[in-house]
């Protein structure tokens, strides 16, 4: 019985540990200005809306197995862009850049600790 306890104890704790994984940090900028720093919750297979900033509509997506995608919608030219990286690790980023004449717009993700 006492080994059925630490099982559990430990599934739930390996449970735990992989809820962590699935926070991210984003920071978003627009023309070198930080306009978004947060922690999302970002469970797999869901796709989290990060916001809205000046015409740039930003999407994570945790498809599967650390797998994310940035989607930036750029409501001037009605045009989607994506970028696709693995976060296995903390120093693991994905990175979404957007240099138009006007605007430099940067999203920048990574796994919390």
């Amino acid at each position: 019985m006492k080994f059925l306890g630490a099982t559990i104890l430990v599934l739930l704790t390996s449970f735990s540990a992989l809820a962590q994984d699935n926070e991210v940090t984003c920071k978003v900028k627009v023309n070198s200005e930080i306009q978004f720093d947060f922690i999302l919750a970002s469970p797999e297979g869901q796709k989290i809306k990060i916001g809205d900033f000046e015409a740039f509509r930003v999407f994570l997506n945790h498809t599967a197995n650390n797998q994310f995608s940035l989607e930036v919608f750029d409501g001037d030219l009605a045009m989607r862009t994506y970028s696709d990286a693995p976060l296995r690790t903390l120093n693991d980023e994905i990175t979404h850049t957007i240099w138009k004449r006007d605007v430099l717009f940067e999203t920048t993700c990574q796994l919390h600790k």
